[in-house]
Parts: structure tokens; sequence; C-alpha cells
């Protein structure tokens, strides 16, 4: 889970993903940022490349709003409650 939610970060999404409406998964990630081994494993070792990538996603957040609009549409809104169980037969296509 560190890793998707450090994807996140490194996409510059926290915004959009890690919402008032996921309190539990703010808690969590912001737990998991406190830790020696996040520091230690992963803060200090961004690769030169990833946060490149990350200016850009920024830049182009701020400077194309179409941009950022197709991001938060693309992540659909947020869903209160436990998701429906899956029916297994669904899953194949």
């Amino acid at each position: 889970m560190m890793a998707i939610l450090d994807r996140i970060r490194e996409a510059d999404w926290e915004a959009e993903f890690l919402v008032d409406r996921r309190p539990r998964v703010q808690a969590y990630w912001r737990a998991l940022k406190e830790r020696p081994s996040y520091a230690a494993g992963i803060a200090a070792h961004e690769h030169p490349t990833v946060v490149r990538g990350t200016e850009r996603i920024v830049a182009c957040k701020r400077n194309d709003p179409g941009f950022a609009a197709a991001l938060v549409s693309r992540a659909g809104p947020a869903r209160a409650g436990p998701r429906p169980p899956v029916d297994p037969g669904q899953l194949s296509a």
C-alpha cells in the first residue's frame, strides 16, 4: 500500500485522492510518511526522472485547467461506505 500511495504523491494526485471523504486513507498515509523506514527507504531515494515528471505534472495542472479536470474526472467520485461484493463471474471477460 505504501508504494501505491507514494505513486499518488509522485503524480501530484494527493489533493484529488486523499480527500476528506477518505479519512482513514489520509490517516494511514500520514502515519506511513512519519515512519523512519519511509524516509530512509523511499523519500531519500527519489529518482531524478520521477522528480522531473512530478514537476511537469504540477506545471501542467497549474497551466492547463483541462488537464487537471481530466485527471479528476477520470478518478470519479469517492464513494461512501463499503463496496458491494464482487461477483467473480463478472471478472472474466
